[in-house]
């Protein structure tokens, strides 16, 4: 019951809302209902009295009284939507609250830091976050523009979009869960490259992978080089190495060209 009850207090604005939703839904059906139960009611009182008109008791009983439930239910919808804006409220408070609070420790904790170590030890922790946050932001790369890429155990360098390689990336792995192994050269094709040599009889597969090699997903890394002449290179690294499929588990592929050359 107390779960429940928190759970209640912390989503009441999200019930409040959803319940404000059904209330104006339901305040338009019982008005249609009400508008056509009025002009019924009308049209059978003149039909048996066509010769007067309505007193004030008659007017409030046949067209008064069949639009008190759509009144109600817009009252409460009403009431719905103000109490979701008021909750909205408080939460809002609440969270400026904690954050001034947190902002405040944060200033107790540099100014404590600056008291011990002397001002520059806090500039310098300031400078190496602001180098960290652009080294992240200069690492990632746009989606659509092309960069020169390598993987080692294919040997060239080659020219393609980050979308590009991570489809290539997730394809293999799809194949690698559905089928149970896949090949060097299939991630190859993915990339839109040519074959190598033995790239048909290495590759990665679900049985030696897990109890040799110790995966169960083929995991791919970024890394980044700069050449001598300014060149941005990103390195496909493959985390686990392809072996040969069905065969020798020690085997290692040959590597067919360094980065260096």
């Amino acid at each position: 019951m107390k779960k429940f009850l928190n759970w209640l207090e912390d989503n009441s604005p999200t019930i409040l809302t959803v319940l404000g939703c059904v209330g104006v839904a339901a305040t338009a059906v019982l008005t249609a209902r009400a508008v056509r139960a009025a002009d019924t009611k009308e049209e059978n009182f003149y039909e048996i009295h066509p010769d007067r008109e309505m007193e004030p008791k008659e007017v409030v009983e046949y067209m008064v009284l069949p639009y008190v439930p759509p009144a109600i239910c817009a009252l409460a919808t009403v009431a719905c939507i103000f109490g979701a804006n008021v909750l909205n409220k408080r939460q809002q408070a609440a969270l400026m609250s904690a954050y001034a609070l947190l902002e405040q420790s944060y200033q107790e904790y540099r100014a404590k830091v600056r008291e011990i170590t002397g001002p520059g030890t806090d500039e310098f922790i300031q400078k190496a976050i602001e180098q960290e946050h652009e080294a992240k932001e200069k690492d990632e790369l746009p989606w659509d523009e092309v960069q020169t890429f390598y993987i080692s155990q294919y040997g060239k360098f080659f020219d393609r979009t980050m979308n590009q390689v991570w489809q290539a990336e997730y394809h293999l792995n799809r194949n690698f869960v559905l089928r149970g192994y896949v090949t060097f050269n299939e991630f190859l094709d993915f990339l839109g490259l040519d074959h190598v040599e033995d790239g048909d009889r290495i590759g990665w597969d679900a049985t030696s992978g897990a109890e040799y090699y110790g995966y169960s997903w083929i995991d791919f890394s970024h890394r980044q080089y700069t050449a001598d002449d300014g060149l941005r290179i990103y390195e496909i690294y493959l985390d686990f190495e392809p072996h040969e499929l069905f065969g020798n588990l020690a085997y290692v592929p040959p590597t067919m060209q360094t980065l260096k050359d």
